[in-house]
């Protein structure tokens, strides 16, 4: 699920195939992506972190 600025929620085929045009059309008219990501929470354990 992603909340995109807080005025909709996606779900995962919705999200991926918005990505997945967008891509195609950036491709297609010579622009590069770039992405950011910033935990919101994080969690720790012994064996494991996210």
């Amino acid at each position: 699920m992603r909340i995109s600025g807080g005025k909709s929620i996606f779900d995962y085929d919705t999200f991926i195939n918005n990505y997945k045009n967008r891509f195609r059309r950036n491709k297609e008219t010579g622009i590069s992506n770039t992405i950011e990501l910033r935990f919101f929470e994080r969690i720790n354990n012994d064996d494991s972190a996210s």
